[in-house]
């Protein structure tokens, strides 16, 4: 859903920063259409000369509305603007990423309710009482004032196939060897990098179209596993009506997980191979135990006893 909304904002405006799903930046330089666009939408929206200043804005809007902040009125906001809006911001959050908990909780047990009460607070009282964790949320705080360009959008790279039929068709057993082409192709443009969201667009002889995607647990460069979800897509997008065109997108790409492998063999536990030498030999292994640490002999001050393995008697 956010990615489909990301197109939406873009034709707002060029200047948008998408920082996480759910948290966009964009320049109001159509206000009367943003607003008409959050009311339908029915989002959270804060407008503001500065980005800080916007999201704790958007933070504390009523759904439908846009919250607008002017430059003159930074104080009395901040100073109304509850302390709890922080809990919202969530770990993932760029604007915020080491802002603790656990300050949250603790700075209204000295007072400090609202954002603009911590705001009076230098970065040497927040660093010297919550270390690291005070001194990041002191400079989110600072940063209410503070300019900030937004960079111009780029989409989320994707591979995109598409193929116009020779014949057109209308049945799963007909299009599936023509959607395993296109992956096939789409996975060897891959390279090392490994597929979140297969997209699977089938295009009518009317010009209507139907779309289905997937998002998938765990990335992935699998032609198999890609293969079995566009199966089971398929059935869904056809209603009788003939296709002419088929477009397979894979979106969300993201670089393969390597794993450190060990340069030696794990090394076996003494257990699992006390086992089978007890089974033959039930005395034949000891255990030391160390009685006097100051014997003048190492083996005075060491007794062996049985193996302390439960062996199953023989049949």
């Amino acid at each position: 859903m956010w990615r489909r909304l990301l197109p939406t904002l873009n034709a707002l405006s060029p200047k948008l920063s998408a920082e996480r799903p759910g948290l966009a930046f964009i320049a109001a330089e159509l206000p009367a259409q943003l607003e008409t666009f959050v009311r339908e939408a029915h989002i959270h929206a804060g407008r503001a000369p500065w980005r800080t200043t916007a999201l704790f804005a958007a933070l504390t809007a009523v759904p439908g509305e846009v919250r607008t902040v002017a430059a003159g009125g930074l104080d009395a906001f901040l100073d109304a603007c509850p302390l709890d809006i922080l809990h919202e911001l969530g770990p993932a959050c760029a604007a915020a990423p080491d802002v603790d908990a656990d300050i949250l909780a603790k700075l209204p047990l000295f007072g400090f309710t609202t954002l603009g009460s911590v705001r009076r607070l230098s970065r040497r009282h927040l660093q010297a009482q919550f270390g690291a964790a005070g001194a990041a949320l002191f400079d989110l705080l600072d940063s209410a004032r503070a300019d900030s360009l937004l960079p111009d959008y780029r989409p989320p790279t994707e591979i995109r196939r598409r193929l116009r039929l020779e014949f057109d068709a209308c049945e799963p057993c007909e299009l599936l060897p023509q959607v395993r082409r296109l992956l096939l192709q789409a996975v060897a443009d891959l390279g090392d990098l490994r597929c979140g969201l297969v997209t699977l667009e089938l295009e009518r002889s009317d010009g209507r179209a139907a779309t289905a995607a997937k998002l998938l647990k765990e990335p992935t460069g699998d032609a198999d596993i890609l293969l079995g979800v566009l199966r089971a897509l398929l059935p869904g997008l056809l209603d009788g009506q003939a296709v002419d065109v088929v477009v397979l997108r894979l979106g969300s790409l993201a670089n393969a997980r390597f794993v450190q492998e060990r340069l030696l063999d794990r090394r076996v536990l003494v257990d699992a191979v006390a086992a089978p030498v007890l089974r033959r030999f039930p005395h034949g292994l000891k255990q030391a135990e160390i009685e006097n640490p100051d014997a003048y002999l190492p083996e005075d001050g060491v007794r062996l006893r049985p193996w302390p393995l439960a062996v199953p008697p023989r049949r």
